[in-house]
């Protein structure tokens, strides 16, 4: 029989959130500075845009992607962090 304590279990999960975060803001990073402007902006300039150039489009999506994934990462990390979590079996 295997025995798994709650707590290392709260502790790896929390460790892979922290990778998973970090590892999604490298992703982000890499966008801000090809296009030497944060997503927000960049997606301003993509809604302006009247010429559609595939490879920003491609882009977009992608950071658009990497963009919602850091948020719900991030939001998730601060629930952790405040203890509002529950385990369920």
């Amino acid at each position: 029989m295997t025995i798994i304590n709650l707590n290392k279990v709260k502790d790896l999960y929390y460790m892979n959130l922290i990778y998973e975060l970090n590892k999604t803001k490298d992703k982000l990073d890499l966008f801000e500075k090809k296009y030497s402007k944060d997503f927000l902006a960049f997606e301003k300039d993509m809604n302006g845009a009247k010429k559609e150039e595939f490879e920003k489009w491609d882009n977009y999506m992608e950071w658009k992607a990497f963009y919602k994934t850091y948020k719900m990462l991030l939001a998730e990390k601060r629930d952790f962090d405040e203890g509002n979590i529950r385990v369920t079996e």
